[in-house]
């Protein structure tokens, strides 16, 4: 992707997790973010907090309005994402993907 954090911002992302789904996201500023899920087409709007790990990486957080807690490593140089999603009821998934500018 060789981006940079200042690149990518009101773009939209695609952001493919392994054995999961694929959300197109566009951060509108390090406090805010829209995202929405290809496949169900659930979406919202997210107020987030953002740490610049340097000029191509973030990493992210947020809490979904059923108390999702989201973090998420995003690498616009190498295209690359990590996080974790924690649920409610304690459990935890993973999150492996890829990032691509949607065209």
């Amino acid at each position: 992707m060789d981006m940079t954090t200042a690149e990518v911002m009101n773009r939209e992302l695609a952001y493919e997790f392994e054995e999961y789904v694929t959300i197109d996201l566009i951060f509108g500023s390090d406090t805010e973010l829209y995202w929405k899920e290809r496949t169900s087409g659930a979406d919202a709007n997210e107020t987030i907090s953002t740490i610049h790990v340097d000029d191509s990486t973030t990493l992210t957080g947020w809490v979904e309005h059923d108390g999702i807690i989201v973090s998420l490593w995003s690498d616009f140089a190498a295209g690359k994402t990590y996080g974790f999603q924690y649920f409610t009821d304690g459990s935890v998934r993973k999150l492996i993907g890829t990032i691509t500018l949607k065209t």
